[in-house]
């Protein structure tokens, strides 16, 4: 199929044609990959490449691709995040070599977007989803990431950092607390999950920590979130700190008297007295409101006595 023909069968948007030509020969998928230099064509051609990709590609088509979607990235809201779609893809059919990632990256915290811009949540999905790496020549970037002000580039750099040794957990775990905090109902959702993960996981955590920077945004979204479903999923998750902090004071009393001490020595008074509580030892009684334990008595199977009601 020459070129002419397929800018006229991309003119016409038969896109099902174009897909199943360029399955069959790489040629047509290598023009189309040119074509997103040319501004009229970006937004169709990235359609067809979201759904192509997964269906066929290589090396040497990431190698035509990759840079292409790298300016893309930086263009209008529209065409970013289908270019950023288009990354995703690609990545998880082809994982970037250390170099690659480390342009991306940078490319990442050069661009200058607005809060509410979902580009980069595209690619947050990809972070935790590439095959185990050695991430330490990212390790600075990845922690730029981590500390920005903008939620989207925020949770790519923790979704990264949870691979890289070097990066302390209390650091991710702090970070991962001011996205509990945001307005966005999709960074709320992916928040969550990561929280979940983190909780869930074999990352070695101090549990001090976990309930200094994640008790207090858990429990209010549990009664306060935007929406049912991440009320829903903010009462699972925090049960599921619930029971990990049983488990993990259950068995360190002298630990969990410490940590009581610490926090309540920071201000802390709800999550010194929740450990306290859940280690079984005297404290001042701080009472909980009656959303929340409707909420813990929902599961009581496994659930410390002084949260069943």
């Amino acid at each position: 199929m020459v070129h002419d023909e397929i800018i006229k069968t991309l003119e016409s948007w038969d896109a099902k044609s174009l897909i199943s030509m360029a399955q069959a020969d790489e040629d047509i998928l290598t023009t189309l990959i040119h074509l997103l230099d040319e501004e009229r064509f970006q937004l169709r051609v990235l359609a067809i490449l979201e759904e192509l990709l997964s269906l066929r590609t290589n090396r040497e088509i990431y190698k035509e691709l990759f840079p292409r979607l790298l300016i893309l990235l930086t263009k209008d809201r529209k065409t970013a995040v289908k270019a950023a779609r288009v990354m995703k893809v690609l990545l998880l059919q082809e994982p970037p070599t250390k170099g690659d990632l480390r342009i991306l990256l940078k490319v990442m915290l050069d661009t200058p977007v607005e809060q509410n811009d979902p580009r980069w949540l595209e690619l947050a999905d990809a972070a935790d989803k590439l095959p185990p790496a050695d991430y330490r020549d990212v390790e600075n970037l990845v922690l730029e990431l981590m500390k920005s002000d903008n939620p989207g580039l925020k949770l790519v750099g923790l979704k990264f950092a949870k691979s890289i040794p070097g990066i302390r957990a209390e650091d991710v775990v702090r970070e991962v607390s001011y996205l509990l905090n945001s307005n966005n109902p999709v960074i709320f959702d992916k928040a969550l999950d990561l929280v979940l993960e983190i909780l869930t996981s074999p990352i070695p955590l101090r549990m001090e920590d976990v309930i200094r920077y994640l008790y207090s945004p858990l429990k209010a979204l549990t009664e306060s979130a935007p929406d049912a479903i991440i009320t829903s999923k903010a009462r699972e998750v925090f049960s599921a700190l619930v029971k990990s902090a049983q488990r993990y004071y259950a068995l360190r009393p002298t630990e969990a008297r410490e940590s009581a001490r610490r926090l309540r020595k920071e201000g802390l008074e709800y999550e010194a007295v929740f450990i306290e509580e859940l280690s079984g030892q005297p404290h001042s009684p701080v009472p909980y409101g009656e959303k929340t334990l409707k909420m813990l008595t929902e599961d009581r199977s496994d659930l410390p006595d002084f949260l069943k009601g």
